[in-house]
C-alpha cells in the first residue's frame, strides 16, 4: 500500500517537480507542519513521496544499523534511483548500481565534486558499479572488501 496516513505518493511531470516541491514545502511550513519530499523516476514523469520528517530509507537503515550495533564503515547502502539519494548520502558506504536512473547519476557527479556540501572523500565512500541490479551490488561489495572475488 503506497498511500497511508504517513505517506502520500503523487505523479508529476518531471519539468514541474521542483516547482511543485517548493510550493508544497511553503504550504506545509506555513501550516506549522513538517514533511520530507522525495522524488524519483525518469522520463517525463516522476514520483513524489511526501513523508514524515523522521521517515525514509536512511532513517530505517540507521535504526537497523544501530539496533544491531554495526558501525557506519560496516554498512553499505545500495541504490538505483532518486528516492535512494538521502540513503546514499549518509555516512555509510554506498553503491550505485550500473543501471541507475539518470537523476541519481547526476546527483553522484554533483556529490563527488562537492556541490552537495559533502566531504572530499566522497569518492572513497561511494562506489559506482558498472554492473546492473544485484550484480552491481555484488561488484560494489567486492570492491569494498565485503565479498570475495569470484574465481
Amino acid at each position: 500500500d503506497e498511500q497511508n496516513q504517513y505517506k502520500l505518493v503523487f505523479g508529476a511531470k518531471s519539468k514541474h517537480v521542483e516547482a511543485i516541491i517548493a510550493e508544497m514545502e511553503a504550504k506545509v511550513k506555513a501550516s506549522g507542519a513538517a514533511a520530507k519530499f522525495i522524488y524519483s523516476g525518469h522520463g517525463d514523469w516522476n514520483y513524489l513521496d511526501v513523508v514524515c520528517p523522521g521517515a525514509g530509507k536512511l532513517e530505517a537503515m540507521l535504526y537497523v544499523r544501530r539496533k544491531l550495533g554495526f558501525g557506519a564503515n560496516c554498512t553499505v547502502a545500495c541504490g538505483d534511483s532518486g528516492n535512494d539519494i538521502l540513503m546514499l548520502s549518509g555516512e555509510e558506504r554506498a553503491v550505485v548500481v550500473g543501471n541507475a536512473q539518470a537523476g541519481l547519476l547526476e546527483w553522484v557527479e554533483r556529490y563527488k565534486q562537492g556541490d552537495e556540501g559533502r566531504q572530499a572523500d566522497a569518492g572513497a565512500r561511494l562506489f559506482c558499479a558498472t554492473e546492473g541490479h544485484a550484480k552491481g551490488i555484488l561488484q560494489g561489495l567486492r570492491h569494498m572488501g565485503f565479498a570475495a572475488s569470484h574465481p
